[in-house]
């Protein structure tokens, strides 16, 4: 297609629309793009929103087209319309989607060169996009898809997002701006990677809250109505509609106690009873007037009297103000409504809000977790169920970490199986090497994850296993069992080598594993080691054809070299041979450009002076390409340069090392943590104070919370020099760390540096006391608890 706006046109005009750099880059690239498709990938809270307002506000003046947005709900429509896309509609209504046919009207005329917005594309189906696709190629219309790609998918099959994005020029908001506080800015986006380093960083600031099922469920809905009380707008969120609709009824139970809420008047589809001031859902789209317009899915009603067989109610508009009273059957509400006090994390996709509190079990994936800790602007807090509650006069069940949990819902991919499944159905949209090892690697964990954790089980004791199940190192070994078998390793043999010896008097049963893992150091596999070599016989087939395609592309990018090898390979091997050379030399030639050209394709190298990149590689197929690259081009590692070091080089290694250590600020996370959670447990006591009529408890509750409130910033303050400092000389400590070690193999010990000075008798008295009362602080609400129920 022709670009129909020059850069220096679209720059100008960019750079006086009130973006930051990198939305301004975006929508330059949207508006001088040249071809038919383009991508947007945002992450949460990145501004998505102001930068497709602003990229259809410029279009528009430049070329007097029209930008249409389209989602996939009505609600969402709306929002969109809200948000400056004038023109939008749901994807059904602009296909003109007919009940019960295949027929498609298009009552919406395109005309050349309008653009389709595609709003979380990610949630779109394949034969949805494919229909869009058609419509917009007979118009000689364009496209503009956008979302995130770890963000939920298309109920129906989809995991198209994904593929566009890597085939299409993209333009990424890596920048996120919805949290106030600047931690939570990164641990969002490491959330969204499935970092386990994310859920540290939440539970320092207090926001990982783990406990029995019947507490995390009492906690997360008296925190909601806490934060309701507060004046805030609150998301309560869950897995699944079921654990939505239990968290519903508690909190519609503290409103009936506090008087907000009238008695039970009738019944809602998800189980709960409706009341006279209850706000309620609505899931169907309707032709009900409500309030200047139809009622559709996703609204929310706000019931006010009742009316014989009908309710009369409210609904809420986008500004939060509320319509003029209509009614709705009871009929509808018993089929088709249900209390809107939480839901499942489904609605919440596309949302900001203050304050989001998300339940955590197993029915979550890591998309899921992502979306329910990313809604909040000012606090996201995961209630962590942790096991079953015990029945009264029963010992209490054991239960797992709360670590535990979140590590497994962080491995539990909730859009691997769809997007595989798009290589059968769009070969043509197929990614490069880095989308075909994403996919292979997803597909895989998906699959042997569980086998490779029965495996282990089956080998152990009966009270072995149980101690296994329940110990928050167990996903840190069955992700390095993970990467062995990546590397082509027998996984069935380790584990039998690993669980033979006994287990007496071990405190934790997978780090002893563990440990007996890196005992063995497997040998590595060298560069000759094919995808088809890496995946096992009980693979899923579409594993095994995932790794054919990847041995196919590595022998294409290795024939590629020998014919125009780019300077980065000769440096390191030499010019390819000549025709004449022996075939077995240019083979094994090609095999090694062809595993270094196949890493720096998935990597997104494309510097021609550049083989590697020694920055953090965001995945660990990632690394294990890495390993096979610094083997194929003869590169020696970082562990390699360290040995080749003499004693007075990793001295002064370990010396930096010293030097970092003693600027180090005081870790104050331990204090933050709690009492940013005693904070949070002083608002549930007010309300909880408010529900029984207690306003003096509820008053003193208030005031404990503030001073708490005050401690907390300024806990977060020094946290966040800490955590500085950490970032800063990470590098330095971890060298000298290896330095030490190094010196340590060879029996040097490093020479003794300038003792600290003793601390003195009053530094120390300080110290404590701070530390008392930073502890009086923490359990003030326990006690405030304690004295209240005598």
């Amino acid at each position: 297609m022709p670009q129909l706006v020059t850069e220096q046109a679209a720059w100008a005009a960019a750079g006086h629309a009130g973006l930051n750099g990198e939305q301004r880059d975006a929508v330059v690239t949207m508006l001088t793009a040249a071809t038919a498709t383009t991508v947007l990938i945002a992450a949460a809270g990145a501004g998505k929103s102001h930068t497709m307002a602003e990229f259809a506000r410029l279009w528009s003046t430049f070329t007097g087209r029209r930008v249409i947005g389209l989602t996939t709900s009505t609600n969402a429509a709306r929002v969109l319309e809200h948000e400056g896309l004038a023109e939008s509609y749901n994807i059904a209504e602009f296909l003109g989607k007919t009940e019960g046919s295949d027929e498609l009207r298009r009552p919406v005329p395109l005309h050349q060169d309008d653009v389709l917005v595609l709003d979380e594309a990610s949630q779109l189906s394949t034969s949805d996009l494919a229909m869009i696709g058609e419509a917009a190629r007979q118009a000689g219309a364009r496209i503009t898809a956008t979302g995130a790609t770890a963000q939920l998918g298309a109920v129906e099959a989809g995991g198209m997002f994904a593929l566009l994005a890597r085939e299409v020029p993209a333009a990424q908001l890596h920048e996120v701006r919805r949290f106030y506080a600047a931690w939570e800015r990164e641990a969002s986006v490491r959330l969204r990677d499935g970092d386990m380093a994310a859920a540290a960083a939440y539970d320092r600031h207090g926001r990982i809250r783990g406990a029995d099922e019947e507490t995390a469920l009492d906690r997360a809905a008296s925190m909601w109505l806490a934060d309701h009380l507060r004046g805030k707008n609150v998301l309560l969120l869950a897995g699944s509609n079921t654990e939505a609709a239990e968290l519903s009824r508690r909190v519609q139970a503290r409103l009936a106690a506090i008087g907000t809420v009238g008695p039970p008047q009738a019944v809602l589809s998800d189980g709960n009873h409706a009341a006279t001031g209850d706000l309620v859902r609505a899931r169907l789209n309707t032709e009900i007037d409500a309030g200047g317009r139809k009622l559709t899915n996703r609204d929310t009603l706000k019931l006010t009297g009742w009316r014989g067989p009908d309710a009369e109610v409210r609904r809420q508009r986008l500004d939060g103000t509320w319509t003029e009273p209509f009614r709705v059957p009871r009929s509808y509400l018993a089929r088709n409504a249900e209390l809107a006090y939480a839901g499942n994390v489904h609605v919440a996709q596309g949302r900001t809000v203050d304050i989001a509190h998300l339940l955590v079990t197993g029915t979550l994936s890591r998309q899921a977790l992502y979306v329910g800790l990313t809604r909040g602007r000012q606090a996201n807090t995961a209630h962590v169920i942790t096991g079953k509650t015990a029945p009264a006069g029963h010992e209490p069940y054991q239960q797992a970490a709360p670590e535990s949990v979140l590590a497994d819902v962080l491995q539990r991919d909730g859009d691997a199986l769809s997007a595989t499944e798009q290589i059968r159905q769009a070969q043509e949209w197929a990614g490069g090497t880095g989308h075909l090892v994403h996919l292979w690697s997803a597909a895989i964990r998906q699959a042997l994850y569980p086998d490779i954790d029965e495996q282990i089980k089956a080998r152990l004791t009966e009270s072995e296993a149980w101690r296994y199940q329940r110990e928050h190192s167990r996903p840190v070994l069955l992700h390095t069992l993970l990467d062995a078998q990546q590397a082509g390793h027998d996984i069935s043999g380790i584990i039998d080598r690993i669980t033979t010896g006994p287990m007496d008097g071990a405190r934790s049963v997978s780090s002893v594993l563990h440990g007996r893992l890196q005992r063995l150091q497997l040998p590595a596999q060298g560069h000759s080691v094919t995808w088809a070599q890496r995946t096992p016989q009980n693979a899923p087939a579409l594993v095994h054809e995932l790794a054919a395609r990847l041995d196919d592309r590595r022998r294409e990018l290795g024939e590629r070299a020998l014919e125009n090898p780019e300077p980065w390979l000769t440096r390191h091997l030499g010019p390819p041979l000549g025709p004449d050379a022996s075939p077995v030399l240019r083979e094994d030639y090609a095999r090694r450009a062809g595993t270094a050209a196949a890493y720096r394709e998935a990597r997104g190298i494309t510097d021609p002076e550049q083989a590697v990149s020694f920055g953090p590689h965001p995945a660990p197929e990632l690394q294990a390409l890495l390993k096979d690259t610094f083997r194929a081009l003869e590169i020696t590692d970082e562990q390699a340069e360290i040995r080749a070091m003499s004693r007075g080089e990793l001295e002064a290694r370990v010396l930096e090392g010293d030097r970092a250590q003693a600027t180090a600020p005081r870790d104050t996370s331990s204090q933050l943590r709690l009492t940013s959670q005693a904070e949070a447990d002083a608002w549930r006591q007010s309300a909880d104070a408010e529900a029984e009529h207690d306003q003096v408890q509820a008053e003193n509750a208030k005031s404990l919370a503030a001073a708490l409130d005050a401690e907390t910033s300024r806990l977060e303050t020094a946290n966040a020099r800490y955590e500085d400092w950490s970032a800063r000389t990470a590098s330095t400590r971890e060298i000298a760390g290896k330095a030490k070690a190094e010196l340590q193999r060879r029996g040097q010990e490093p020479s003794a540096g300038e003792a600290p000075e003793p601390q003195s008798m009053s530094t120390w008295w300080r110290e404590f006391q701070a530390h008392a009362d930073a502890a009086d602080r923490a359990i003030e609400p326990e006690h405030q608890a304690a004295i209240h129920d005598g």
